[in-house]
């Protein structure tokens, strides 16, 4: 029987995402989704670097205002769309990887987003996005992924 999903799972900062994947690395968990921990907080790395650096699919023009409208939206709604949406090849997380060699990619990751300053943050698929959609992004699109582990109950 497939593990329930931890559909209340949010973060509020970075520091409650990295507490989640560093508690899931070390308690035992069940996995409803298709990826451990390691691939997801992989991914989740991959993913910030590639919004900061590019190596993305770019969104054209008018699109961009549209894809930031809807994400404005997800955020303050704080829920995340349930399209299957896959992840472009940049993004696919690396199958061998370690939980604890991908949770440091991700702290390093999340090191970079707290250290930008600015209204502003350039991202290379959507545009200029205010800081606040872009972190609240993150946080949700990280809540989405690790809600998908659950610690093991025993007994």
């Amino acid at each position: 029987m497939p593990t329930p999903y931890r559909p209340d799972l949010h973060f509020n900062s970075y520091d409650q995402l990295l507490a989640d994947a560093r508690n899931l690395h070390t308690t035992d968990w069940e996995k409803s989704g298709q990826w451990p921990l390691a691939m997801i907080c992989d991914h989740l790395a991959r993913w910030i670097n590639g919004m900061l650096d590019g190596g993305l699919p770019r969104v054209p023009g008018l699109f961009q205002w549209i894809t930031r409208f809807i994400i404005r939206r997800m955020v303050r709604k704080q829920k995340y769309p349930t399209l299957p949406i896959h992840a472009p090849a940049a993004l696919k997380p690396a199958a061998d990887i370690s939980a604890s060699t991908a949770i440091a990619a991700l702290a390093e990751a999340v090191a970079r987003l707290q250290k930008l300053t600015g209204p502003i943050i350039q991202t290379h698929p959507f545009g200029p996005m205010p800081a606040d959609d872009f972190r609240g992004l993150t946080l949700l699109h990280a809540a989405h992924h690790l809600a998908f582990l659950r610690p093991r109950i025993s007994g």
